[in-house]
């Protein structure tokens, strides 16, 4: 009988005897299952957000305003920070896509980002803050909001104004920001 090179087994440098990983592929195996609870957890938490109509973010937006907020250091609470969309800083005085504004709803470090084309019924914006070291959204909306002198549970109450509607409070749940009753 007359062996073919094809029909010759071939090496494989991630298999070593008898069908076994080599060692340094079990050791990538073990450090990406270890690493997938983490990647995981940096992730923006959107279980508990408040919206006035739908989403104003899409899942691609969320991954880089996560890593924007992360790695920001924008302290201006006046007019904020300048963001291209693939998450770069924009240069002062030129058109940005997304702006991020210091913005303290409680103890934690909060940030109101918002698209830099607001329109004459407000803008979209969102709340993010860090809990227990992790962005979570709180607010997802289309108009303007207003942090208030008044706090529930150790979170600022907000004014809504809504495109062409009545304002109205929002005060903090304890998970999240509910429409207070009037």
């Amino acid at each position: 009988m007359i062996r073919s090179k094809a029909a010759e087994p071939r090496h494989n440098s991630a298999r070593c005897g008898r069908g076994r990983r080599a060692p340094w592929v079990l050791a990538l195996i073990v450090a990406a299952v270890l690493m997938t609870p983490s990647m995981a957890a940096a992730r923006i938490d959107t279980d508990a957000v408040w919206r006035s109509d739908g989403p104003v973010f899409s899942d691609d937006q969320l991954v880089v305003i996560e890593k924007i907020l992360t790695a920001t250091r924008c302290t201006d609470e006046k007019s904020g920070c300048g963001y291209r969309h693939d998450g770069t800083p924009a240069k002062r005085g030129t058109t940005a896509d997304i702006k991020i504004i210091r913005w303290q709803v409680s103890s934690h470090p909060a940030y109101l980002v918002r698209a830099d084309y607001c329109g004459a019924g407000g803008c979209d914006e969102g709340v993010f803050v860090r809990i227990d070291n992790r962005w979570r959204l709180l607010i997802e909306s289309f108009g303007m909001l207003e942090r208030e002198r008044t706090s529930t549970r150790g979170f600022r109450d907000l004014t809504f104004h809504p495109r062409g509607g009545a304002a109205f409070r929002l005060t903090w749940s304890g998970r999240g920001y509910v429409r207070a009753p009037e």
